[in-house]
């Protein structure tokens, strides 16, 4: 089944393709949990750091999902 070089890339490609997707998704739930949870160490009177890491993780969620996007619509493995 994978003794051709075509059929092994194809696998990885599809793998790292869901790994990525995965990843984004839990990076921005992950995110979004922060952001709205309550309480919390404080950086100053108004921001906790609840919210910069949440505002963080939800930008490398997005980062990543572009990224998933982007290897969807590249398609390598077309010929």
């Amino acid at each position: 089944m994978l003794a051709d070089p075509g059929d092994r890339g194809f696998l990885l490609n599809l793998t790292h393709q869901v790994i990525v997707a995965v990843l984004a998704a839990a990076a921005t739930v992950a995110a979004i949990v922060l952001l709205t949870a309550t309480g919390g160490p404080r950086l100053a009177p108004g921001i906790s750091w609840y919210s910069i890491l949440g505002y963080c993780l939800l930008f490398v969620g997005c980062v990543l999902a572009l990224r998933a996007l982007v290897l969807v619509f590249r398609r390598p493995w077309a010929p």
